[in-house]
């Protein structure tokens, strides 16, 4: 697996580029690799004179081309969609992964089998419509690999919430969250099963439609 890589003449912006993109440039002092991360642009400035390869070969940086170039570590954003349909009432509910199919347990389409390393990042929620004051709990599982019991990492409850307005969205942070004994974080390895719930405190709704979108912090490794 490759990263993609563009050449340009002028350095890029933050705002000109995608998340993850990596964008080899010209400046003022030669040539420079630019890459953006988190919504912040990234730059490493490439020494002028040869590169020595894992051979010891010396080459000439000027033969050196983007096609060329691969990263088997890296780390990137990604995000997911939880979106469906349904009459939640008070029921802790689990997001679908692939489709639409919620379910009040963490299994086939409600879960996710990280390939990497992986941090929750954001959650942003947007229901077509809702018409009662409610709390809302949403918590992070996991699952570890090779068995089918699923803790709760974390949890948070988004209080007081009324949108009377029709397609009115909010967002939780990960940094919102409570994290539960014995983990230090929202992360779940490679291997192991991820899960996120929602359960409202009053029925919000009759059978609505949640557009819903999970960021996560993804450590790739490929070696």
């Amino acid at each position: 697996m490759q990263q993609n890589i563009t050449l340009r003449n002028s350095p890029p912006s933050a705002s000109s580029m995608q998340e993850g993109q990596i964008v080899l440039a010209k400046d003022s002092k030669g040539l420079s690799m630019y890459t953006k991360q988190g919504g912040q642009l990234f730059s490493s400035q490439f020494n002028s004179g040869s590169f020595v390869d894992r051979s010891g070969d010396r080459i000439n940086p000027t033969s050196v081309k983007a096609k060329d170039l691969s990263y088997t570590k890296f780390t990137d954003y990604r995000t997911f969609q939880h979106t469906f349909q349904d009459d939640i009432g008070t029921d802790k509910t689990y997001l679908p992964w692939a489709g639409h199919e919620e379910n009040d347990n963490m299994r086939f389409f409600t879960s996710y089998l990280a390939p990497f390393k992986m941090t929750f990042y954001k959650l942003f929620i947007r229901p077509a419509s809702v018409t009662a004051t409610s709390d809302y709990t949403f918590a992070i599982d996991f699952s570890k690999d090779g068995a089918a019991t699923s803790y709760e990492l974390g949890s948070y409850i988004h209080r007081n919430v009324l949108l009377t307005d029709d397609e009115t969205h909010f967002v939780i942070n990960g940094s919102d969250f409570l994290i539960n004994a014995p983990y230090d974080s929202l992360t779940v390895n490679a291997g192991e099963k991820a899960g996120i719930s929602i359960q409202a405190s009053t029925d919000p709704s009759g059978n609505t439609y949640w557009t819903i979108t999970s960021v996560w912090k993804v450590e790739v490794d490929l070696s």
